[in-house]
């Protein structure tokens, strides 16, 4: 699943360079957490590939170890969030972030039902 997961972000990563988002979502997932385990197929189905890349940057930070928390952050780098997730270390949310002022809108966890995933991600996007 962290393979496929990674890929996806990496996809998603090429595809929104020539675009300016609204809203950067980062995923913080891990190999040992248990919503991550137990929802991570149905974030993958019901969420990610249902991202309107135009809108959204997805960024899949894998909190895991320190090795995979270094490869996650060139991405988080990139799109200048670096900064703003170092505080936010839990796994299992996906946060929304301003893609102009880098900054949480919100956050919810990967356990939430995915219409209340999507109805955060409406209400972050009318926020911008």
């Amino acid at each position: 699943m962290k393979k496929i997961l990674i890929a996806i972000a990496v996809m998603f990563q090429f595809s929104v360079w020539a675009q300016s988002p609204k809203l950067i979502a980062v995923i913080n997932h891990a190999d040992w957490c248990p919503s991550c385990k137990a929802h991570g197929d149905r974030i993958y189905k019901e969420f990610i590939n249902q991202i309107d890349t135009a809108s959204i940057r997805l960024i899949i930070n894998d909190v895991t170890s320190e090795a995979s928390k270094e490869k996650s952050k060139p991405l988080l780098e990139d799109a200048g969030v670096a900064e703003t997730m170092k505080s936010e270390k839990s796994s299992g949310m996906i946060f929304l972030i301003d893609s102009t002022t880098k900054k949480v809108i919100k956050s919810i966890g990967v356990n939430k039902s995915t219409e209340e995933i999507n109805k955060s991600v409406a209400e972050a996007l009318k926020k911008k």
